[in-house]
């Protein structure tokens, strides 16, 4: 006996909102910088010389930015032993949302390359999935 198929339109849904998310991705990166716009550094946000440690100059969003920054330190120092603490805002409170850094930054062992392109490829597959 064979299981029942899938809905075929339950895979479509999905593929199309995969594909219109990673759009979506690929538009806003394209229009803030590259890929490191998405993490959305400030220019006066104290993580701002660790990111750009690992990518060189990035483009800066004025103020603070946003949370892309402390997700992707979270990601590089996902157990906290680095400098990461100190540059991120309220670091207790960050650190309890470690899943996504974590999985995007392999546990703190992934280069800053392959932790930038899995947060935009999570972020991708959480749009798909939501």
């Amino acid at each position: 006996m064979h299981p029942p198929p899938t809905k075929p339109d339950a895979r479509l849904g999905f593929g199309t909102s995969v594909v219109l998310a990673l759009l979506i991705v690929i538009a806003v990166a394209s229009a803030n910088g590259g890929l490191t716009g998405l993490l959305t550094v400030g220019e006066d946000f104290p993580i701002r010389p660790f990111v750009e440690a690992d990518f060189g100059a990035v483009e800066l969003a004025t103020g603070d930015g946003h949370d892309g920054q402390q997700y992707y330190g979270i990601a590089r120092d996902p157990f906290g032993t680095g400098e990461v603490p100190d540059l991120v805002d309220n670091p207790s409170y960050r650190y309890l949302h470690i899943l996504y850094p974590l999985l995007a930054g392999g546990f703190g062992l992934f280069s800053p390359a392959v932790t930038l392109w899995l947060m935009a490829a999570l972020a991708v597959l959480g749009f798909g999935v939501s």
